[in-house]
């Protein structure tokens, strides 16, 4: 995982792969700079939908936000059907629902 530094436009492997961190982070959050770049790994050994998002309430309102699906053939055997009013709010907003 890593940061760019203030203004370091977009992430670029030639220029900032070695500053990478390789070892396991011990915390679930992180910050980045203005017009800047963030790289971050996650285990993905945990099936069904996590949401990845800002703590800043109107970045959140912005589209600051990303659903990650996890091994989603598990999670559908794990898990029961997404309640009918989500699905509804889903397709209004057009996210593909399962």
């Amino acid at each position: 995982m890593g940061t760019g530094e203030p203004n370091a436009g977009d992430y670029k492997p030639s220029r900032d792969a070695a500053g990478l961190i390789t070892k396991t982070v011990r915390r679930d959050t992180t910050g980045t700079w203005d017009k800047s770049w963030m790289v971050f790994r996650y285990y993905t050994g945990n099936p069904g939908t996590w949401f990845f998002h800002c703590h800043i309430n109107w970045h959140l309102g912005a589209g600051f936000g990303a659903v990650f699906a996890e091994a989603r053939g598990i999670a559908e055997q794990i898990y029961c059907d997404p309640p009918k009013e989500v699905v509804r709010v889903c397709k209004k907003s057009h996210v593909n629902v399962i």
